[in-house]
């Protein structure tokens, strides 16, 4: 999800995050992230669609397993300044710790699950917050997932400390799609995200 359109701004904050005085910034709370570090142990293959400047993507690789796999999917659009500060964040990010293997995917979701073909464990959405892009997303990336394995949807609903828009995309794919999906149990809630077991 990006959080300033202006490249010079992002560029500005880049220049910030290389001296130290900003931290890579991310719309995941508190609450959210130890949620994140709950579910990555035990997940041999991690998907994490939507990467920004990669602080959940540091979160998940810093929960892992040490043989486990995350796979960071973004494609950092270059822009107007023919480079991308969030992509250059997100290296940096996912390089503070050394757990697992990591691959940074520079493709939309649509077309990293294409080509995909490993079984997931756990799948983390934080991409296309479009009512079409989600259900898209969930559609094509959850045929992946294995029996039992888990679905982390962001920004799915309001909470006192993460109010959402009814009309969000992902809040309509929770109420409109998975919850009346019999393939799919709703486990539990953490501010903005609904985690979903696949039966």
């Amino acid at each position: 999800m990006r959080m300033n359109a202006n490249p010079f701004a992002n560029a500005g904050h880049l220049i910030r995050y290389l001296i130290g005085v900003d931290d890579a910034r991310t719309q995941t709370t508190r609450a959210e992230t130890a949620l994140l570090s709950r579910l990555a142990p035990g997940r041999s293959a991690i998907v994490e669609l939507g990467v920004f400047e990669g602080a959940s993507s540091l979160v998940l690789r810093k929960a892992m397993d040490t043989n486990a796999e995350l796979y960071c999917v973004d494609p950092f659009p270059r822009g107007r300044l023919l480079f991308s500060p969030q992509m250059a964040i997100s290296k940096r990010e996912i390089r503070k710790s050394h757990k697992g293997r990591v691959s940074l995917l520079r493709q939309n979701s649509a077309q990293a699950a294409a080509s995909w073909t490993k079984p997931i464990d756990l799948l983390f959405m934080d991409g296309d917050h479009g009512f079409e892009g989600a259900c898209r997303d969930f559609k094509e990336w959850t045929r992946f997932i294995r029996q039992g394995g888990l679905i982390a949807i962001h920004t799915s609903r309001s909470s006192p400390t993460k109010p959402v828009p009814d009309g969000c995309g992902m809040v309509r794919l929770v109420k409109e799609v998975v919850a009346n999906d019999p393939g799919f149990r709703i486990d539990s809630q953490v501010d903005s995200i609904t985690v979903v077991v696949k039966l």
